[in-house]
């Protein structure tokens, strides 16, 4: 006899497989292209099934959207928690999105594509939620380090573009196919860039 216990684990167990395969499915033929059974076959899922947990297409998009949002932030978290000092924390907070993005790359072209598209309608105050939730620590983490001189006192709202904007930037040429530098030096590049913009007078910047 399933407990509730097991009977959920197998539900969340099939969500996931079916969201895999929406990933894989419009990666391949593009969103627009792709139909609910493409994804129901793909997923080994039953009609009901799918149904079940996602009642169109455009619900399903919006939580392979925040699946991989919810995805990358979790890892850049546990990176972020491992770093004590300012200067390495920054080269591995940017080391670890262009592997992020180099390791995931249909999530990664999904979430830049789908981002501004309406299917992000629907969960976009989950993903106000998540983002406020890293984007809270991130901030924690670097004031940390503007208290001790590692990093220069900026209004708050510009650490983000400062550190995230040159990987963005980078991303996205990457992904629409344009032939890049390898990943390690440009993440080196970036870091360093980064790391200049920011770093405090403890670490030989300038005062902010």
């Amino acid at each position: 006899m399933k407990t509730i216990g097991s009977t959920h684990a197998s539900s969340q167990t099939r969500r996931r497989k079916i969201i895999s395969a929406a990933l894989a499915c419009f990666a391949e033929k593009g969103v627009h292209a792709t139909s609910m059974e493409d994804i129901r076959v793909r997923a080994g899922a039953s009609n009901g099934s799918i149904y079940h947990h996602f009642k169109s297409k455009e619900q399903l998009a919006a939580a392979v959207l925040l699946e991989g949002l919810r995805n990358h932030q979790a890892d850049l978290l546990a990176v972020l928690e491992r770093q004590t000092e300012a200067r390495p924390g920054i080269f591995a907070l940017v080391h670890f999105h262009l592997q992020w993005v180099e390791d995931h790359p249909d999530w990664a072209r999904f979430i830049f594509q789908m981002r501004e598209a309406d299917a992000a309608a629907e969960v976009e105050p989950d993903i106000r939620r998540a983002n406020r939730k890293i984007f809270r620590q991130l901030l924690e983490w670097l004031e940390g380090h503007v208290r001790t001189g590692a990093i220069k006192r900026l209004p708050r709202e510009m650490y983000l573009p400062l550190i995230w904007g040159p990987c963005l930037a980078y991303e996205r040429n990457r992904l629409s196919g344009r032939p890049m530098i390898d990943s390690q030096f440009a993440g080196e590049v970036l870091a360093e860039s980064i790391w200049a913009s920011i770093k405090g007078e403890a670490e030989g910047g300038t005062h902010g």
